[in-house]
C-alpha cells in the first residue's frame, strides 16, 4: 500500500526496509503513524475475512507487550506482522489442560500485489530473530488457510490440536528443538548468542577444535591418531554419531593417564 507522505521519516526503517514498533519505543502516536497502522489493520482484516479489525493504533499504543513489524519499499508498506504474549489454556489429545504464556503471532498481512515474492518470509524471519524464538514455539491467533500453508511449506509445521480459544499451537511446541528441511534453511540466524554446536555427529573440523583445546590443557604432543589430521582437507564428510568419539575417548584416557582421569 502506497502512502502520499514521506514513509521513511515516519517509520524510519533499516537498510532492509524493516521497521519495528513497540509501545515503549521512540515512536510516538503521530497522525501519520496511526494512519499507517489503521489502514494496514483494515486491509489485513478484509483479506482474512474477519468481522472485527485486529490491529488498530488505539489497541497497539494501549498495549504493554505488542510489537509491530513493517516491511517497506520506498513509500509503500508491503507487509505487516504483530506479536504479543498471551496467557492460554492448552488442551492436548487426552484432555489434559496446561496453562501457557507463549509468544503469539496476532496478525500477519502481505499486500496482495506482492504476495509469493518472499516478503512474508523475510518479515517472519526477522521477527523470530528479534524475539530470539523458533517457529514451533509461536502460537498463532486464528490462522488463515494461507498462513497454515505458509507454516507448512517453510517450516514443516502442520500437526496441532484444535483449541476452543482459536489459537493454533503446534505439537512441536513441546519438543526441545526445531530444524527446517534442507530446502528451507533460514538465512537469518534465530539466536544472536548461539554458540557452535560441538555435539556428537558434527563435522570433523569441530572435533579438531576440541582436540587442540585438550592438547593445550594437558600440554601433551599429538595424543590423537594421525588419521584425524589427514581428514582436515576440504573433502572431509560429516561422520555418523560416535564414529570419531569412541576412539577419541579411548585414546585420551590412555595417553593422558598421568594427568589424572579426564573422561
Amino acid at each position: 500500500m502506497e502512502f502520499k507522505f514521506d514513509l521513511n521519516s515516519v517509520l524510519r526503517p533499516d537498510s532492509r526496509g524493516i521497521a519495528i514498533l513497540a509501545p515503549n519505543s521512540q515512536y510516538r502516536p503521530s497522525r501519520e503513524l496511526c494512519f499507517i497502522i489503521d489502514e494496514l489493520g483494515k486491509l489485513s482484516a478484509t483479506a482474512q475475512g474477519l468481522r472485527a479489525i485486529i490491529t488498530t493504533s488505539t489497541k497497539f499504543f494501549g498495549s504493554n507487550d505488542n510489537k509491530l513489524y513493517f516491511k517497506t519499499e520506498g513509500n509503500r508498506v508491503l507487509g505487516m506482522l504483530k506479536t504479543g504474549y498471551r496467557k492460554l489454556f492448552y488442551t492436548n489429545e487426552i484432555g489434559k489442560i496446561t496453562e501457557l504464556t507463549p509468544l503469539c503471532l496476532l496478525d500477519f498481512y502481505v499486500h496482495e500485489s506482492v504476495q509469493r515474492s518472499g516478503y512474508g518470509k523475510e518479515l517472519y524471519e526477522r521477527m523470530i530473530y528479534e524475539e530470539n524464538s523458533q517457529p514451533n514455539k509461536i502460537a498463532i491467533d486464528r490462522p488463515s488457510p494461507k498462513l497454515l500453508s505458509f507454516m507448512r511449506k517453510h517450516y514443516g509445521l502442520s500437526e496441532f490440536v484444535p483449541q476452543n480459544n482459536n489459537f493454533t499451537i503446534y505439537k512441536r511446541y513441546f519438543n526441545g528443538g526445531f530444524q527446517e528441511s534442507d530446502g528451507n534453511r533460514r538465512k537469518t540466524p534465530i539466536s544472536r548468542n548461539r554458540e557452535p554446536d560441538l555435539s556428537y555427529g558434527e563435522p570433523v573440523v569441530n572435533n579438531l577444535s576440541r582436540e587442540r583445546k585438550l592438547q593445550e590443557q594437558f600440554g601433551a604432543g599429538n595424543i590423537f591418531n594421525d588419521s584425524t589430521e589427514i581428514r582436515r582437507g576440504s573433502n572431509y564428510q560429516p561422520r555418523a554419531p560416535f564414529a570419531t568419539e569412541v576412539p577419541l575417548r579411548k585414546k585420551v584416557t590412555t595417553s593422558a593417564a598421568s594427568y589424572g582421569s579426564y573422561i
